[in-house]
C-alpha cells in the first residue's frame, strides 16, 4: 500500500498540481471530510511517507491514517458536530480543555 503512494506521487508537493489516483476501499471514511480536510490529510500523509522512506520506520504513516480516520468518523456524527458548533458559537471563557471534551463526550 505505501509503495503505491510513494511510486505514484514521488516528492509530493501539494502547493502545485495534484495527481488523482483511486483510493482503496479502506479509505471510504474520507467522504466524511470536506475538501480542505482531504487536502490536509493528503499533505500530512505524503509528508509522513516521505519521512518514512528516509527512516524506514512506517509507524508515522500509520499514525497519520489512524488519526485522520478517527477525525472523519467523529465528523459523521451529526449530534456530536451540532454540539461542537454550539460550543464554537457560544464559547465559555476560561473553560479547561478537559471540560470541553467531557461536554462533547469525547
Amino acid at each position: 500500500m505505501n509503495q503505491v503512494f510513494v511510486s505514484t506521487i514521488p516528492q509530493a508537493d501539494l502547493s502545485g498540481q495534484m495527481t488523482l489516483f483511486p483510493l482503496p476501499a479502506d479509505f471510504a471514511w474520507l467522504k466524511h471530510l470536506d475538501a480542505d480536510g482531504i487536502v490536509a490529510f493528503l499533505k500530512e500523509l505524503f509528508d509522513a511517507i516521505r519521512d518514512s522512506q528516509h527512516s524506514d520506520d512506517w509507524t508515522g504513516v500509520n499514525k497519520v491514517i489512524s488519526a485522520w480516520e478517527e477525525t472523519a468518523l467523529l465528523m459523521q456524527d451529526q449530534v456530536l458536530m451540532a454540539r461542537v458548533r454550539q460550543i464554537r458559537e457560544n464559547p465559555e471563557p476560561g473553560v479547561a480543555y478537559e471540560v470541553v471534551r467531557e461536554k462533547l463526550g469525547i
